[in-house]
């Protein structure tokens, strides 16, 4: 018996997910600081931006690789605030449990800084150790073939063709894109140092055209800086505003996206009184359409043996990409934070993860929580503070949405003291897309075996069965679908496989 195999390049293909991790991993490492940074006297915060990854794709894993920067906050021997920053390297392997991996692998990969902490080793050594967090998402790229190809005659074969409304997922990184602005603060001063900078991107706009996706938006940036006279460090805040177009082939006017964006090469510099911003900022953009694709169902030959070899496969279908934002406003007792209620706060600084995804009746309840760093200042001594806060974020959703995939992050926060409490306001950024799955049945091989023998009856009278179909009846017999419409005037407006291609019919004449 010879086998016939589906998956030759044929054109048309489907992204089937076969990979949905969440990888939590540890990343360590001894840090020296550069010659011009003060010794260490204590360390007050460490926050890591994790720039996006580069991704490889082999056989039986995927592997993830960029850069991470570090920007370790921390008093000298002068009890100055400083803030040093320094850059490692990280790498994160997925593995891929999938036997069929069809044309190849592709996808991509969101990794964020779970928690960070650090360890003086000397007055200028350091030992940093940070938890990444992956959260993978792998397609195989799996083509569907028309052509099964056989010694048989094709006109004795009848084929059940189908169609599939399925995901194109389409995905792309901008070029870095350079940002300059200058800062005047309220009181110029020759005097002033800058001590570190923070920027968050803020995505206000997405849309799609013919092979590119247009994003606007703001970059947050917060400065923080004192006197040199050793006053307590303050904070200046700017948006600064960009857009970007970013080419991706295949993209066209009705796909949806979203995007997402991450600050790089962040210097600030002070000339007379003024402080000068120089960043990188690097758009990560996704779109998606959906896609009318063909597949064969099924198959069999009006004059042989026929054996089918059939894969159930769960195709992902685009329910709607969103970039939205909205704002936490919450606060605990002093007491319950472990505060002094004689500090004073210094500064402010967060993240957001994302923890579930619910739907139910046409929406989609995104819960996580926001996680703060407090700086605070007592009798000029500086300590520092964690707190978090749950969120919640909802959005319409169509019908038939099963999952979300999405990502948060604190764009801007301020923490306010009001009597015994302690309270956060933070703009937090949330993105992602809405998908839904259909299940389908595909042929994958078929086997052409032993010749059929003739049939001494010159008619046969069938009485079909509740579940039958027109297919399943000509299935049954061996006959040609256009035989039995014609030998019992039937209408040919629906799928030979479909419920109502037998509505009516108390019997058939083979």
């Amino acid at each position: 018996m010879e086998k016939y195999n589906s998956y030759a390049e044929q054109g048309a293909f489907i992204q089937i997910p076969v990979c949905d991790k969440v990888i939590t991993q540890e990343l360590s490492g001894d840090f020296t600081l550069p010659d011009y940074q003060p010794e260490i006297k204590r360390l007050l915060r460490i926050t890591a931006s994790v720039l996006p990854a580069s991704g490889y794709f082999g056989t039986s894993d995927a592997e993830f690789s960029g850069n991470i920067d570090y920007y370790v906050l921390y008093t000298g021997s002068d009890n100055e605030v400083y803030c040093a920053p320094l850059t490692a390297e990280y790498s994160v392997s997925v593995p891929i449990d999938c036997d069929d991996m069809g044309a190849g692998f592709e996808g991509s990969a969101h990794i964020v800084s779970d928690s960070v902490s650090g360890r003086v080793v000397a007055p200028r050594k350091l030992s940093i150790r940070c938890r990444l967090k992956t959260n993978a998402h792998i397609y195989s790229i799996l083509p569907l073939g028309g052509d099964f190809g056989s010694d048989v005659d094709p006109a004795a074969v009848e084929k059940l063709n189908g169609e599939v409304n399925a995901a194109r997922i389409y995905r792309a990184t901008g070029e870095i894109m350079r940002l300059n602005d200058e800062i005047i603060p309220d009181s110029r001063s020759a005097d002033i140092r800058v001590i570190c900078a923070e920027g968050k991107v803020m995505i206000n706009e997405v849309n799609s055209n013919a092979g590119e996706v247009n994003c606007r938006g703001d970059v947050h940036m917060k400065v923080m800086m004192s006197k040199e006279n050793g006053s307590e460090p303050y904070s200046v805040v700017r948006k600064m505003p960009f857009s970007q177009n970013i080419p991706i082939e295949g993209v066209s006017f009705d796909c949806n996206a979203y995007a997402s964006g991450t600050v790089s090469e962040l210097s600030v510099s002070v000339e007379e009184g003024r402080i000068s911003i120089d960043a990188g900022v690097i758009i990560q953009a996704e779109a998606q359409k959906n896609e009318n694709i063909g597949y064969v169902k099924d198959m069999y030959s009006t004059v042989c043996d026929t054996e089918c070899e059939y894969r159930q496969l769960g195709v992902p279908v685009a329910k709607g990409s969103f970039n939205g934002n909205f704002t936490l406003s919450d606060s605990l007792s002093l007491e319950e934070a472990g505060i002094n209620p004689a500090s004073g706060i210094v500064d402010c600084t967060g993240t957001a993860y994302v923890e579930d995804c619910a739907h139910e009746k046409g929406k989609c309840v995104i819960s996580g929580k926001g996680k703060f760093s407090l700086i605070l200042e007592r009798d000029n001594e500086y300590s520092t503070n964690e707190i978090e806060f749950p969120f919640k974020y909802e959005l319409d959703c169509p019908e038939g949405t099963v999952g979300t995939d999405c990502r948060s992050d604190v764009i801007s926060c301020r923490a306010r003291l009001d009597g015994e409490r302690i309270g956060i306001d933070a703009e937090i950024a949330i993105c992602g897309r809405n998908f839904g799955i259909e299940n389908i049945s595909a042929l994958t091989a078929v086997h052409f075996g032993e010749q059929l023998k003739g049939s001494c009856g010159e008619y046969v009278i069938c009485f079909p069965a509740k579940d039958d179909t027109l297919w399943s009846v000509a299935q049954r017999y061996r006959t040609h679908i256009s035989s039995l419409i014609d030998a019992n005037q039937l209408s040919d407006n629906c799928s030979p496989d479909a419920p109502a291609s037998l509505e009516g019919i108390n019997y058939l004449i083979i």
